[in-house]
């Protein structure tokens, strides 16, 4: 099996690879020493790719199937099966993404594409409406290819599985509390960004008759405004 490349250099051999993705199943969080950074993590997803490939080449040896036997390393189990193959890039992806982004939560919309560090655009939105379609399945008692491990590694990055607009109002409001103990009001100017407005929508909301007992209730606890007339 030949090394895949990254930017043009080659990243971890069979063996490496191995020993990494022993390191990456055991979780070790708790030790420094075992923690990986994305850029490790880019390379054992290409590491991993290039596996599931050579099985399909059927250009893995002996030594490298016993191997692989050995860790209990994790093939796709029917042809075609992208979410399992591409786990791994799309989960260093998502770390990106929600580095880059500053988010709190892994809330993702759709559509959402984060480019790799090979220029490909990875759609993480539709990764992420797949993941939860298939969380859906499995607490449903269904079969699914998203595995204890998948779940525990999006855990990490406090995926939001389910109630996904809730989750969203609620770090909106979070924001809006922290606004108020900063300005000392709950009166957040439109122009103020997404904040402004969501405050916005709120009110808009609210004079429809559409914004539920519970989020009215949660707003009054802060003075919310909802009107801005007199």
């Amino acid at each position: 099996m030949s090394g895949n490349e990254d930017n043009g250099q080659p990243t971890l051999s069979f063996h490496e690879g191995a020993a990494k993705y022993i390191l990456w199943m055991k979780d070790n969080e708790d030790d420094p020493s075992l923690s990986s950074t994305i850029a490790d993590e880019r390379k054992l997803a290409l590491w991993r790719e290039d596996v599931i490939n050579a099985k399909k080449r059927n250009a893995l040896d002996e030594e490298q199937k016993y191997l692989l036997d050995y860790i209990k390393f994790c093939f796709p189990v029917r042809k075609g099966d992208a979410f399992a193959t591409t786990f791994q890039k799309n989960l260093v992806a998502l770390k990106e993404w929600k580095e880059k982004n500053g988010e709190k939560l892994l809330l993702v919309p759709r559509p959402a594409k984060w480019k790799g560090e090979d220029d490909e655009d990875i759609d993480i939105g539709n990764f992420i409406h797949n993941a939860r379609k298939m969380k859906r399945k499995k607490d449903a008692g269904e079969n699914t290819f998203l595995t204890e491990g998948m779940i525990a590694s999006l855990d990490k990055l406090d995926m939001v599985w389910e109630n996904v607009s809730n989750a969203q109002w609620q770090l909106n409001y979070d924001e809006l509390k922290a606004f108020i103990r900063k300005e000392g009001h709950p009166d957040v100017p439109q122009k103020q960004g997404k904040l402004g407005q969501w405050v916005s929508n709120q009110r808009k909301s609210y004079n429809k008759g559409s914004l539920s007992d519970y989020y009215i209730s949660k707003l009054n606890e802060v003075n919310f405004k909802w009107s801005l007339r007199g």
